[in-house]
C-alpha cells in the first residue's frame, strides 16, 4: 500500500515515463489504470489521489469485472454498475483525457451471462458515451472469463459485434449514435407556505404553484430504458416560509425504494437531488456547480437494510 502514501505510487509512475521521455521513445502511450472499486475504502486509498497528473496520463484506464456468485463476498453486477459512475467521475477530473475500460468480463455463475453481454451496447450509447475503448479479458482464471464460456455467451457476443458502434472508424460511428438530448431549463414558482406546513407525506395543506414535472424522456438521463408514464414520473413543488424552503413530490415509480447507496451516491438510485446556488452573482447560462453552491440528495433508501438518508 506505499505506506498509505499515494505521492509514493505517483512518483513511481513518473519516474518510469520520464525514463522513455529522456530515452525519446515517444512511440508509447501511457494508459493510467485504477481498480473500479477500492479495497480498502479509505481515503488514502481514493484511486484519484494517485492521478500522476496529465503530462504523464494519455488514457485513463478502469478495471472491473462481474463476478457474479463465484465468491462469497459477490454478486451480480451489470456493466453499468461496474463503471458508470467511476467514468462520470473520471470525466469530471480529467475532461481532455480519452477513458478506456481496460480489462472486463463477466462470470457465468449467478445470473445470465448472455443477457449482460447482449446491454453493452445500450450503455455505451446512452449513459456512458465518455468510454472510448472497451478491452475484454478473454481469460480463464479465477472464473471462466472466456467469451466463450457458454455456447449463449459466445453467440451474445457475436450479436453485439454487428452493432455499428464497435466500428473501428470514429467517422462511420458517427452517423450511428443517437443525438444527446438537449437540455431544457424548465421553471418552478415556490408560493410562500399559506399557514404552519405539517411534514406528514400529504400535500392538502400545500399551495402547490407551478411544479416541476417531469413527464417526457428529456427529463430522464438514462432515457432509452423509460418506458413512459408509468414508468417514471411525477412532479416536484416548492415552498416557502420566513424560516424554510419546503420541497415535496409526488412520484409514479413502477419499481420503488431502489437505492442501496450512501453519502454523495445516493443519486444513484431512486433520490431527488437539489442544488442551491447562493451567489448572487453567479452566471445563469454556467452547466456546472461552483464553491457556493449547496449540492443535497434525499434518497428513499430501500425499505429493508438501507434507511432513507439526507446528503448535504
Amino acid at each position: 500500500n506505499n505506506e498509505k502514501d499515494p505521492k509514493i505510487y505517483i512518483k513511481a509512475y513518473q519516474h518510469i515515463v520520464d525514463i522513455f521521455t529522456k530515452e525519446k521513445a515517444d512511440n508509447v502511450k501511457w494508459v493510467w489504470c485504477f481498480m473500479n472499486y477500492s479495497f480498502p475504502k479509505q481515503a488514502w486509498n481514493d484511486w484519484a489521489a494517485a492521478y500522476p497528473g496529465n503530462d504523464y496520463v494519455d488514457w485513463v484506464g478502469i478495471d472491473g469485472y462481474n463476478w457474479g456468485t463465484t465468491q462469497d463476498w459477490s454478486d451480480w453486477q451489470s456493466f453499468s454498475i461496474l463503471f458508470r459512475d467511476q467514468v462520470r467521475r473520471s470525466k469530471q477530473l480529467w475532461p481532455d483525457k480519452p477513458i478506456m475500460v481496460a480489462e472486463f468480463a463477466s462470470a457465468e455463475k449467478g445470473g445470465n451471462k448472455a443477457a449482460w453481454l447482449k446491454e453493452i451496447p445500450g450503455y455505451l450509447k446512452s449513459s456512458m458515451r465518455d468510454i472510448d475503448l472497451i478491452i475484454w479479458f478473454d481469460v480463464k482464471k479465477e472464473a471462466d472469463w472466456r467469451i466463450k464460456s457458454s455456447p449463449k455467451s459466445l453467440a451474445a457476443f457475436q450479436e453485439i459485434m454487428k452493432d455499428p458502434i464497435f466500428l473501428s472508424s470514429s467517422e462511420g460511428l458517427a452517423s450511428h449514435l443517437p443525438v444527446p438530448k438537449q437540455l431544457i431549463k424548465k421553471k418552478a414558482v415556490a408560493l410562500r407556505a399559506p399557514g404552519a406546513v405539517v411534514i406528514d407525506g400529504r400535500l392538502a395543506d400545500w399551495d402547490k404553484g407551478e411544479p416541476i414535472t417531469m413527464k417526457d424522456a428529456s427529463f430522464f438521463k438514462e432515457g432509452l430504458e423509460w418506458d413512459g408514464l408509468k414508468d417514471l414520473s411525477g412532479s416536484a413543488y416548492l415552498m416557502w416560509d420566513k424560516n424554510n424552503l419546503y420541497l415535496a413530490a409526488e412520484i409514479t415509480d413502477m419499481i420503488p425504494l431502489v437505492n442501496m447507496k450512501e453519502k454523495q451516491d445516493v443519486w444513484n438510485g431512486d433520490a431527488i437531488e437539489v442544488v442551491l446556488g447562493l451567489d448572487p452573482k453567479a452566471s445563469d447560462k454556467r452547466t456546472s456547480f461552483r464553491a457556493g453552491d449547496y449540492q443535497i440528495g434525499f434518497s428513499t433508501g430501500d425499505g429493508k437494510g438501507n434507511p432513507p438518508i439526507i446528503w448535504n
